[in-house]
């Protein structure tokens, strides 16, 4: 597969998940995919696409030392992303088991988790080429719906066992990211 062909399918799932999330979230659950393999052909790359534009406008937006600034800004998003996605299966698999011991199948937990970090994945690219638009990050609260629809799509919950989970899920994909970024940027004050 191309290049171009997989960042245009990336890309068009993602927007497909944004923009007709039922639907979207059913196709996903008939899906025989690995939790390995959504976390490779999926967040990977998108993760890194984050990283390239993120050091991109660090280096475009730098006074000095460009180079370096531009890559521990790259760097700081792409860590941050990263550990979150893993945090947040490496915790949804633990509540799950721990208070909803039959939905504990780890390959839907990963497609919920993976996928929802789409919306902060897009709004990061489309931040880092216009950080004007800072004022987008908002649309973050849009993971909610995202999660608490994939909930019902990908692991099969209804109304009334999703909605602590969903919880925990979505605050985990809002916070962790800036958590890490914070603390990264708190290590290496160049940033």
């Amino acid at each position: 597969m191309k290049t171009t062909d997989l960042i245009i399918q990336l890309f068009t799932r993602s927007w497909k998940l944004i923009a007709d999330t039922p639907a979207t979230w059913d196709e996903i659950a008939v899906e025989k995919s690995t939790p390995g393999s959504v976390f490779l052909h999926y967040t990977l790359p998108l993760i890194f696409i984050c990283f390239l534009f993120s050091s991109f406008s660090g280096y475009f937006y730098a006074d000095d030392n460009r180079v370096t600034i531009g890559f521990l800004k790259g760097l700081s998003v792409a860590l941050s992303f990263l550990v979150a996605n893993l945090l947040t299966y490496w915790i949804g698999v633990r509540a799950l088991d721990h208070f909803q011991p039959n939905f504990g199948v780890k390959k839907n937990i990963a497609r919920l988790v993976f996928y929802s970090f789409c919306v902060m994945y897009l709004l990061r690219i489309i931040t880092s080429i216009f950080p004007e638009l800072f004022f987008l990050k908002v649309l973050n609260i849009f993971t909610a719906y995202l999660v608490w629809d994939g909930c019902r799509g990908v692991m099969g919950m209804n109304e009334d066992e999703r909605s602590n989970f969903v919880l925990l899920v979505t605050g985990m994909i809002i916070f962790i990211p800036l958590i890490v970024r914070y603390l990264l940027q708190w290590m290496l004050p160049i940033i």
